[in-house]
């Protein structure tokens, strides 16, 4: 995982106002690499984007929880409204304007 994170952290996506954090990186996992890859910077360019903090602060973690890996992306921001929470899982979805085609 720490490979992954520094990769994530490496593609340069954010600005010099920026902590990355890589927590609990022990797994070796044999996966389709750019599909995980994929999903953390997707998560990461979000949490940098929707940042409204003078310092972004990402972190990324990964934890065996026995029967499934869980990745996790924290980040400082503003977070996203109760009413809203459901909503990012649907497909196609989005709750930015500036994020609309």
């Amino acid at each position: 995982m720490l490979s992954l994170a520094n990769e994530v952290k490496g593609l340069k996506t954010h600005t010099d106002d920026f902590t990355f954090e890589s927590i609990n990186h022990s797994l070796e996992l044999y996966t389709v690499r750019s599909v995980v890859l994929q999903v953390l910077v997707n998560l990461c360019n979000n949490a940098i984007k929707y940042n409204d903090k003078q310092q972004d602060i990402v972190s990324i973690s990964d934890v065996d929880v026995g029967s499934f890996y869980s990745f996790s992306v924290a980040d400082n921001g503003p977070g996203i409204s109760n009413e809203n929470q459901a909503k990012i899982f649907e497909l196609f979805s989005t709750l930015g304007v500036n994020d609309r085609f």
